[in-house]
């Protein structure tokens, strides 16, 4: 059996009234009762494709949503738009590119009475990160370019099989995948880049003398000591995690975001470069506790994902800013933005995965372009920059690639700096606050 796979946000439904119920658990909650509310502010993309998805029943293919939303929003929105699916077809929180496809194609049978072997897909959505999920489980893919927030040509370097611009041309590609002349072809995304053999690189470990930090950073609100770990949770959560949803120029432009919380939206208490300023304080008093001086490179880690899968990097804009602000302000100190490391493929976010942390399990997915190299003379120090250091796994990766290759030349002295460092408090209670001495008084 033949079957398409459909993102929601922006290729089914225009959802962007919704998104920033998106951003927090009450929000997730309360996005069911705006849609209630407010149906008509959820925008469908035409009758034809509404018809043609609703069809599908009838037919000898199927159809499935498969979103990072919630499930029930995901209902939610089918229904105001006027599709109609078994909401045992609807699959949320599936966190692509990096689906557990083989779960979700065992549910999938069980629902149409297939074999999992009997099964074939075509990929359909607006977003680098759906056109990788189709590289993964080796599926052709449409990209909706009708309803993307993307630059076309920042998809295009995710290498989607087919761009459809309007129902038309979405109709022409089924169709030619429904009649086997729309078929999965592999690329090579590693051509391009520079790739680095653990075997054959030297580990370099940053200890806790050589990585600074702005903030601590406690996971869980219940272990807060003060209120100082209550913002700096926020400022991690609301602002650096969540800017990669924006724009590049949003960031520039120095605008604030949208979130959701007790009152409803609201916009987030600064906006990412405000944010960058303040913190940018504290980087330059570690830079001045160390004595750092003369030619500094600043290198940004990738995010976990193609850089194409997210509207803007955080960390490399940071990196940015902070390389041309500091060296303004001071004589005795350049900072460049070195920023020509790259995810070349999906990678499994830190956080959503258990277990030790090592360094070489950065490095199979991590590479620069060819010709990266520093050409720009002495250099006395590099700094790599995180937004959360917790193992230093990203950091001793980058690290060794660096003093093991010739990517930056010389001998540079090597630094860590991170906006927060993972803390947990809850392990550091001492002896004498767990146990009631009290009997020996």
């Amino acid at each position: 059996m033949q079957v398409i796979l459909f993102d929601l946000d922006f290729t089914l439904a225009n959802t962007l009234s919704c998104q920033p119920y998106l951003t927090s658990t009450k929000g997730r909650e309360e996005v069911l009762n705006y849609l209630t509310r407010s149906p008509l502010d959820v925008r469908d993309y035409g009758k034809e494709l509404i018809e043609s998805f609703n069809a599908a029943a009838d037919k000898d293919f199927s159809v499935a949503v498969v979103s990072d939303s919630p499930k029930n929003y995901c209902i939610k929105v089918l229904e105001c738009c006027g599709y109609k699916i078994d909401s045992r077809l609807v699959f949320g929180n599936q966190k692509k590119p990096l689906v557990d496809f083989d779960s979700l194609k065992k549910n999938l049978a069980d629902v149409l009475g297939v074999g999992v072997s009997e099964m074939n897909f075509l990929v359909v959505g607006d977003s680098p990160k759906d056109i990788y999920f189709a590289h993964q489980i080796r599926a052709p893919s449409v990209f909706a370019a009708w309803g993307t927030r993307y630059p076309v040509a920042q998809v295009e370097r995710s290498k989607p099989s087919r761009t459809a611009s309007n129902f038309q041309q979405l109709k022409k590609h089924v169709d030619d995948f429904l009649h086997n002349k729309l078929d999965f072809v592999f690329y090579d995304f590693y051509q391009g880049y520079n790739l680095f053999d653990p075997d054959f690189l030297t580990a370099k470990l940053l200890g806790d003398e050589s990585v600074g930090y702005a903030r601590e950073y406690v996971p869980y609100f219940e272990n807060y000591r003060d209120s100082r770990d209550k913002y700096s949770s926020l400022d991690l959560k609301q602002i650096v995690k969540h800017a990669k949803n924006y724009e590049v120029s949003h960031h520039h432009y120095n605008f604030k975001m949208k979130h959701f919380g007790g009152g409803g939206i609201y916009d987030t208490t600064r906006s990412l470069k405000s944010l960058a300023g303040i913190y940018k304080r504290d980087f330059v008093r570690w830079l001045n506790e160390l004595g750092v001086h003369g030619t500094v490179l600043l290198v940004p880690v990738p995010p976990s994902v193609p850089q194409e899968c997210n509207l803007s990097n955080p960390v490399a804009l940071i990196s940015e800013w902070w390389s041309g602000w500091v060296s303004g302000e001071f004589d005795n100190i350049d900072v460049v933005n070195f920023d020509v490391f790259r995810r070349i493929v999906p990678k499994q976010s830190s956080h959503s995965t258990q277990g030790r942390r090592h360094m070489d399990d950065q490095l199979p997915t991590l590479g620069v372009e060819h010709g990266s190299c520093y050409k720009g003379g002495k250099v006395n120090y590099v700094i790599i920059l995180d937004d959360v250091v917790t193992s230093g796994s990203h950091m001793n990766a980058i690290a060794s690639i660096i003093s093991s290759t010739s990517v930056v030349p010389g001998s540079p002295k090597i630094l860590g700096y991170a906006l927060f460092k993972t803390v947990h408090p809850e392990n550091d209670s001492s002896i004498d606050n767990l146990i009631d001495f009290s009997f020996l008084e």
